[in-house]
């Protein structure tokens, strides 16, 4: 079974694929090393 974050997601698709509101990739933000420290290492 999936997780209640997954379901979520999915109806979410669905309700905007619905409306018709395109859901596109976001542009990566700029990486956090070029500040000379990371947040996930």
């Amino acid at each position: 079974m999936s997780s209640a974050g997954e379901a979520a997601c999915s109806y979410a698709a669905l309700i905007l694929y619905d409306d018709g509101i395109p859901i596109t990739e976001e542009p990566e933000e700029e990486s956090d090393d070029d500040m000379g420290f990371s947040l996930f290492d």
